[in-house]
């Protein structure tokens, strides 16, 4: 079975609503277990590498990411879905492209976890 590893940061895709607005509240084993069907498609494994707004972010933050991509790779996973903020996505992307020795492919969608559970559904 194809081996996928989620680099969680818990951002507007780990968020719920609330009295002042979307908080980030849930993790990526929440997103994974919010799509049960996955079971059968992949064995998923859950990294959290931050739980810091992606507008807060250092290099070294963005170093430690590529780590972990790297660390996934080493470790014979098959692919790796990160999941972040929407507010540097496009700098963190760039970044892992120049520290990673693999091709990556990156995507992203705005989408709070009340309606991506809906949407998974």
């Amino acid at each position: 079975m194809t081996h996928v590893r989620v680099l969680s940061a818990d951002e507007t895709i780990a968020s719920t609503g609330g009295s002042g607005g979307a908080t980030p509240s849930n993790g990526g084993d929440d997103l994974v277990a919010a799509v049960p069907e996955l079971e059968g498609v992949a064995d998923i494994d859950v990294e959290s590498v931050w739980d810091e707004l992606s507008f807060h972010l250092s290099v070294s933050d963005v170093a430690s990411l590529a780590e972990s991509v790297e660390a996934a790779a080493t470790d014979g996973v098959d692919g790796v879905v990160v999941t972040h903020g929407t507010e540097t996505m496009a700098e963190s992307a760039y970044s892992l492209d120049l520290m990673t020795a693999d091709a990556r492919f990156q995507d992203g969608a705005c989408i709070a976890f009340g309606d991506f559970v809906r949407a998974a559904r």
